[in-house]
């Protein structure tokens, strides 16, 4: 059975669009959001999956959207055995490559999906291997990106020239046309020094390939990352690349927390947040994939406790032991008991629904590592965002954050472990949060950015038009061709105002 919807002027057949996510759950989240956002379009979707997956978590949140979202269709795409020479280093990195060596086997489950496909979405990490198998089945390929626009700019640097990486250098330096600001070298993320890193390596090879691509979606707005995106598609279309269209902030995915987490323990936290005062809690949570030293991680507690702010604390369950005062022995006694007795603040170590606490009036503000989809989700819950970043791209997007007006960025404190002498002190912390926590100008700028992201996701906003652009060419193309430009798809987008 096939849908139409209204994509402008005409009627068509809504399009069935296949996504492919990479690994890890930074990855995942996106394409599922993606995923909800078509679903509400009235689009037909199948998600292809990397199988078996990196963590666990992954195959929770997948099965626990699945169940939520039953009319998406579902595949896994069986990978090929590692190498014998790849069995150390990082485990994201070493992953990527395996998709990127699988991906071969796609085809015959591309012609096999019915109905037929209209398009393929997939990583960027993909394209080079994706592109000419589509081709070839004449299906369109989109990209979706997962971080910042501003770091499609880092990655457009890298791929031209990799050798101007210099970590002795102070800076990174954009062409003079596109009229973005340097970016301080400790940002930039450390594999990009290394032309023989896999990660490096692999970026560049899929970058000099995105001609193969018709476009790349972007989890941002118009009003996160005006500037960056207007000097990089009027650059990218003067090169014959294919355009950065916004379509954030994507929508959120209504699911049940995964079979990890219980009921009692999802409800906990809940229960705590509707019991605090409007902006008076600091969300806190440095995402799901690397911990940080248990020597700053002590030192944050007692920040959080020094501060006098109430709190909600998302720590890694790894970082705390099974027992019953975890919490007391992760932090130390002193203050593990000054958490737990006070009451005013809460530590869980379980799977939490990020969007839902962003959400409550509650939460006034977020101390984040500043991962791409804690950034977008703040965005758009109008949440100003004290920005910690971590490794990897969260340097760049902490940049982003400062400005934009989302939030501020305390440089001094360095990026990740080791980039300082020794860890950020507790009293400093909490001199910095109660700061954050009483700025009411930094929550005036983030509410007007979340409004911002309501109204480009409505009927007529940017992100809304440039979406409705996307589908009419999907659901237009030919059997027997690809017919989408550039020009036809921004033609359906509001124009970039000045």
């Amino acid at each position: 059975m096939t849908t139409s919807h209204d994509y402008g002027a005409e009627s068509f057949t809504a399009p069935h669009i296949a996504l492919f996510p990479n690994a890890g759950m930074g990855h995942l989240m996106p394409y599922l959001r993606l995923a909800t956002t078509l679903l509400g379009r009235r689009c037909r979707v199948t998600l292809i999956t990397p199988s078996p997956t990196l963590t666990a978590a992954e195959s929770a949140v997948t099965a626990s959207f699945l169940l939520s979202y039953p009319e998406v269709s579902h595949h896994e795409l069986r990978l090929i055995p590692d190498d014998d020479n790849t069995t150390s280093g990082n485990p994201y990195f070493l992953r990527f490559g395996r998709i990127a060596r699988s991906i071969y086997l796609i085809r015959p489950l591309l012609s096999s999906v019915s109905p037929p496909l209209s398009a393929v979405v997939s990583d960027l990490l993909a394209a080079s291997q994706a592109g000419p198998i589509l081709a070839d089945l004449g299906l369109p390929l989109y990209i979706l990106w997962t971080s910042s626009a501003k770091l499609t700019a880092l990655v457009d640097n890298l791929s031209s020239d990799p050798s101007r990486f210099n970590s002795s250098l102070s800076q990174v330096d954009f062409p003079a046309n596109l009229g973005i600001p340097p970016l301080p070298i400790e940002s930039v993320p450390p594999p990009f020094f290394s032309p023989d890193h896999i990660l490096t390596h692999m970026l560049v090879t899929n970058a000099r390939a995105l001609h193969l691509a018709k476009g790349i979606l972007i989890n941002t707005f118009e009003g996160l990352e005006h500037e960056t995106l207007k000097a990089l598609n009027h650059s990218r279309i003067e090169n014959g690349m294919p355009p950065l269209l916004a379509i954030g902030p994507l929508e959120l995915c209504r699911m049940e927390p995964p079979k990890t987490t219980t009921p009692a323990q999802a409800g906990d936290y809940k229960r705590w947040l509707d019991c605090q005062p409007a902006d008076s809690v600091v969300y806190v949570c440095f995402g799901s994939k690397d911990p940080i030293e248990v020597a700053q991680i002590q030192e944050l507690g007692k920040g959080l406790m020094m501060s006098g702010v109430r709190f909600l604390w998302a720590v890694k369950s790894r970082e705390l032991s099974d027992k019953a005062d975890g919490v007391r022995e992760l932090l130390g006694d002193s203050i593990g008991e000054d958490i737990v007795g006070r009451g005013r603040g809460m530590v869980v170590s379980e799977w939490v629904d990020q969007d839902e606490i962003l959400g409550s009036p509650a939460v006034g503000g977020f101390v984040s590592h500043c991962g791409w989809n804690s950034v977008a989700e703040a965005a758009a819950a109008g949440v100003p965002v004290l920005a910690w970043p971590q490794n990897g791209d969260q340097g760049v997007n902490a940049h982003v954050v400062e400005e934009s007006g989302l939030g501020i960025f305390p440089k001094n404190w360095g990026i990740g472990n080791g980039h300082r002498n020794g860890p950020v002190k507790g009293e400093e912390i909490g001199e910095k949060i109660r700061d954050f926590m009483k700025n009411e100008g930094l929550r005036a700028r983030a509410r007007r950015i979340g409004e911002a992201a309501e109204v480009a996701v409505g009927v007529g906003g940017s992100s809304h038009a440039t979406l409705t652009g996307v589908l009419r060419e999907m659901a237009r193309r030919p059997p027997d061709a690809v017919t989408v430009t550039v020009s036809r798809i921004l033609r359906y987008s509001i124009p970039v105002s000045a």
